[in-house]
């Protein structure tokens, strides 16, 4: 299997050391640009990563910073993440309320109820996701790389977890302390009478407290170095100095709060003014700007995060898997796309956000990032159609997947090592890696109307209903299931493939190692697939998400608010959906959305020039009859007014309100009938 070539190194447990990233092999598929989501959607994530906005990490008392995740803890006593959810670390448990402090380790996640009672969750090798013993009455909460720390009402340490030095151990003389601070390997541990215990792995010398070992009023620990603060304002630190973290700040003085990143310091003076030293490769040692003033600071592995007096946080460094949150507001997006490591999600003005790995420059975005109307996220590579139809391509190039013809076209899909282009006559351009096959398009290359791109195949739809795969042949994802007929679109994973029928059921074929191709019986109707590494996702006609496969550790197949999606996509070990706050302009297409009516398939579908739509009504009933884009705007209001009982059908000439002829592509025909609601997928194929 492919593996990453990551360098920024230091375990990730499951990551196999971030060199092999997890295993998130080979996750290239078609953006799934599903169906149009109301003004106001927001992107969620779930799997191998969660996401939060901007203006979703407000109203926070304490934060939180892990390995490679943000927790934040809001005033109503509920936690938010936002970052790495490989071992579902930032997949905040619905039992989270009343909570009142949090606490980050490098793969899991620590909350301290109202009660005294501390709730945890994410990786859970060395028993550090679970309670402690007597959980109840405990005051403080410290997490460290494998383990944690708990401080008791009568002043004593509880510890469990990892404990290959002895640091899930209590320290000696186990009364006393009134602040806890949990390294990688190692505590520190402050007594009333200010002076520290320091126990678990010394080798660095991050035990050793400097004399004199008094006059403490603060600890902080971080993976293999120290920091402790004086009452008079001054910073002491000790342990490993590679980054130059086991040194003090210069000038040294008047600080009333520290805090520690695995290998970078933070201190905050009396008014809230930041220092921060030590390792800064990726910018998380270094203040974001000197007339930044916070409340609490915290540090990851390479990023920090600031608390706002407002509530709200800066957040800065290392931002790979979003630790830091998206660089925009969480709002307004109509679709999403994913691609093995990165993510793509496109708003309703044409602007792309993009955030995840970026060693291949996968999600820098080329200006101008306005205007786009489709995206496509690849291997390591990311694709996006402006309204012209020209493509503009970014990311890895190193088989041409991101030298894209200069020719207009109407669909575009991003595939391991390739790419696919659909011309608005209908057939499919092909550029990149051809090593299996997978850019050379079968003859007719004509009468498509959508593509998919896999791993190292490829899929095209004809209008006749019928699937084309080339590429690849192992596994047998190339052998689409008889009867190859009445499909309506097509998703390619890694190793595997899906199709959607006109009746909204699912069809899966190609590798089954992880159970992706197991589609799960009587969840239907579907009316939109996405297909990711060894799992698949199909959106149902009741914007919820069904999940079968493998998605990885985490244990999310699907999101916790299973509910109001309209687009989805899957990734190598993540999925992304849009979920709109309320109903939809255009909602999930349903054949039969509420009794009363029901809207019967159009004739012919795929169709050119014009297609004949049918609707049953079983009264008198207002009707008002439209088709729209796949943006959610109306194109052509076809019928509107007062039906009598029984049949009737209008005919659509594939031309909007002006008269003028629409490109090739798929359209939602939508019925309104008194309190009843259905909608449909027409297909025009030029």
């Amino acid at each position: 299997m492919f593996r990453h070539e990551g360098s920024y190194t230091q375990g990730r447990g499951g990551r196999g050391e971030r060199g092999g990233r997890l295993r998130r092999v080979l996750s290239w598929l078609l953006a799934v640009l599903a169906m149009p989501a109301a003004a106001g959607a927001t992107v969620v994530s779930w799997g191998s990563g969660v996401v939060a906005g901007p203006e979703q990490l407000t109203g926070l008392v304490a934060a939180a910073a892990g390995g490679y995740h943000t927790l934040g803890l809001r005033a109503d006593g509920t936690v938010i993440a936002t970052g790495y959810d490989w071992f579902g670390q930032a997949a905040v448990p619905p039992a989270a309320h009343g909570i009142v402090s949090v606490a980050a380790g490098y793969l899991h996640s620590l909350a301290l109820a109202g009660d005294g009672a501390v709730l945890a969750w994410g990786a859970d090798d060395h028993d550090q996701a679970q309670p402690p013993p007597q959980n109840a009455g405990l005051l403080a909460i410290a997490a460290g790389g494998y383990h944690n720390l708990a401080l008791r009402a009568d002043s004593s340490i509880v510890a469990w977890g990892r404990d290959d030095f002895g640091q899930a151990q209590p320290p000696p003389a186990n009364a006393g302390f009134t602040a806890i601070a949990a390294g990688g390997f190692h505590n520190l541990a402050l007594r009333a009478d200010g002076s520290i215990a320091a126990w678990g792995r010394d080798d660095e010398g991050q035990c050793q407290v400097p004399a004199p070992n008094s006059g403490f009023v603060a600890v902080a620990a971080g993976w293999r170095h120290s920091l402790a603060l004086r009452a008079n304002g001054a910073v002491v630190a000790w342990g490993n100095n590679d980054y130059g973290q086991g040194l003090a700040p210069v000038p040294n003085g008047g600080f009333a709060t520290i805090a520690c990143g695995f290998d970078h310091n933070l201190a905050l003076a009396v008014d809230g003014a930041l220092t921060a030293w030590g390792r800064d490769d990726a910018g998380q040692g270094h203040a974001l700007s000197p007339n930044a003033f916070y409340t609490a600071v915290r540090g990851g592995f390479g990023h920090t995060v600031g608390l706002r007096s407002d509530g709200g946080v800066d957040a800065w460094g290392l931002n790979d898997d979003a630790q830091c949150g998206l660089a925009a507001p969480n709002v307004d997006f109509v679709g999403v796309a994913a691609g093995r490591e990165h993510s793509l999600a496109l708003r309703d003005d044409g602007f792309i956000l993009a955030w995840g790995d970026d060693a291949q420059g996968q999600v820098d975005v080329p200006a101008p990032n306005l205007g786009y109307t489709r995206i496509a996220a690849g291997r390591a590579h990311s694709l996006a159609l402006r309204a012209d139809g020209a493509v503009a391509a970014w990311g890895r190039n190193t088989e041409g997947q991101c030298n894209a013809p200069a020719f207009p076209m109407v669909g575009i899909a991003a595939g391991g090592e390739h790419s696919l282009g659909l011309a608005a006559a209908g057939f499919v351009l092909s550029w990149g890696s051809n090593a299996q096959g997978q850019v050379t398009v079968p003859a007719p290359n004509t009468g498509f109307v959508a593509i998919a791109a896999g791993g190292s195949h490829s899929l095209g739809l004809k209008s006749g209903g019928n699937v084309v795969a080339w590429g690849n042949q192992a596994d047998g994802r190339c052998n689409v299931p008889a009867p190859n007929a009445g499909f309506i679109a097509v998703a390619a994973g890694s190793a595997h493939s899906l199709g959607l029928k006109s009746d909204g059921s699912v069809v899966a074929w190609g590798a089954n190692d992880g159970g992706q191709c197991q589609v799960p019986a009587g969840a239907g109707p579907f009316v939109a697939v996405a297909a990711g590494d060894r799992f698949s996702l199909a959106l149902t006609d009741r914007a919820t998400v069904v999940a079968w496969g493998d998605i990885g550790p985490s244990n999310y197949p699907v999101p916790a608010l299973n509910a109001g999606l309209k687009a989805i996509a899957a990734g190598g070990t993540h999925a992304l959906a849009a979920r709109s706050p309320g109903p939809t302009g255009v909602p999930i297409p349903s054949p039969t959305a509420a009794r009363g009516a029901r809207l019967l398939p159009n004739t012919p579908n795929p169709f050119n020039p014009s297609t004949t739509i049918c609707f049953e009504l079983e009264a008198a009933a207002p009707v008002r009859l439209g088709v729209y884009d796949l943006r959610g705007r109306l194109v052509r209001l076809l019928a509107e007014g007062p039906f009598a009982a029984g049949r009737h059908q209008v005919r659509w000439d594939g031309r909007d309100a002006a008269g003028r002829p629409q490109p090739a592509g798929a359209y939602l025909c939508r019925l309104e009938a008194g309190q009843a609601r259905a909608v449909r997928a027409l297909s025009l194929v030029k």
